[in-house]
C-alpha cells in the first residue's frame, strides 16, 4: 500500500510494505516550531487543538516538543470540537496569555473561523498551521483575517523550482486553470513509486515491494526514499 497523505507516523509501522509519499507529522511539527522561533522570534505560543482530531493532538504534541527544545514556552493549550461555530471564550484566554504566535493544528473549515474571531477580538499575533490548512476554500472563508499566517504544506506551486514550475505548467495546460493542489503531487509521487519500482522488478509482487525498499525517486514535490517503515525523507 501507498499512501499520498496519510502523515500520521504510526501508519507505516502497522505491517509490512505500507509506504507514504507525504512527510509526516513529526516532521511538520517540527519545522513549524523552528519557524517560530528562529524566523518569526517567537518565545511564547498558544495553541488551539481540536480535542476530537488524533491528527490535531499529534501535531500539538510534536510542535510543543521542539518548541520546548528550542527554547520556547508554551502560554496557554486551549481545545474545540470540530464543527464549532463560537471560538471566542478560548481566544479571549489565549489573549490574556500574550504569545507570540498562535499555533492551530486543525482543518480549514474550523481554522476560517478561527482565524476571523481572533481578529474580531483584537489579536494580531501570526496564526500558525499544518497541511489541513491547504485547501483553497480556507482563502475564501477567511479572508483578510489570514494574512500574517503560514502554513507546512507538502509543496507550492510559487516555488520557483523548475521542476514545480514544469509540471504546473504541464497540468494546466492538460486540464485549464484548475489548482493544482497537493493531493495531485503526492498523488502522482505515489503512481510513480508504483511505476518505477515495477519497471525495475521482476514480475514477481514480492520483488516489486521489495524494490521499494531502496528505491530512490525524484518527485515534484521532493526526492523521495522508499525505506523500511516508508516515511518520506
Amino acid at each position: 500500500m501507498i499512501s499520498p497523505s496519510s502523515t500520521d507516523p504510526a501508519v507505516t509501522q502497522t505491517g509490512n510494505y505500507i509506504f507514504r509519499a507525504c512527510f509526516v507529522d513529526t516532521f511538520q511539527g517540527e519545522v513549524m516550531a523552528s519557524f517560530a522561533v528562529n524566523t518569526l522570534k517567537a518565545k511564547k505560543a498558544a495553541i488551539l487543538t481540536d480535542f476530537n482530531s488524533p491528527y490535531s493532538k499529534g501535531l500539538t504534541d510534536y510542535f510543543k516538543l521542539s518548541f520546548g527544545r528550542l527554547g520556547g514556552m508554551i502560554v496557554s493549550e486551549q481545545t474545540y470540537t470540530q464543527g464549532d461555530a463560537d471560538f471566542k471564550g478560548q481566544l479571549s484566554t489565549i489573549r490574556s496569555a500574550e504569545p507570540d504566535v498562535i499555533y492551530i493544528p486543525g482543518y480549514y473549515g474550523d481554522v476560517a473561523l478561527i482565524a476571523k474571531q481572533a481578529r474580531l477580538i483584537g489579536l494580531t499575533q501570526p496564526l500558525l498551521g499544518g497541511d489541513g490548512w491547504d485547501a483553497p476554500e480556507l482563502w475564501q472563508l477567511g479572508g483578510d483575517a489570514l494574512n500574517g499566517a503560514y502554513i507546512s504544506t507538502h509543496y507550492s506551486v510559487d516555488d520557483p523550482s523548475p521542476a514545480i514550475q514544469q509540471f504546473v505548467a504541464l497540468y494546466k495546460q492538460r486540464y485549464g486553470n484548475l489548482r493544482v493542489r497537493p493531493a495531485v503531487v503526492l498523488g502522482l509521487a505515489s503512481l510513480g513509486g508504483v511505476g518505477v519500482g515495477a519497471l525495475i522488478a521482476t514480475s514477481l509482487p514480492e520483488h516489486v515491494l521489495r524494490k521499494l525498499f531502496g528505491l530512490l525517486m525524484l518527485g515534484v514535490a521532493a526526492q523521495l526514499a522508499w525505506r523500511a517503515y516508508s516515511s518520506r525523507r
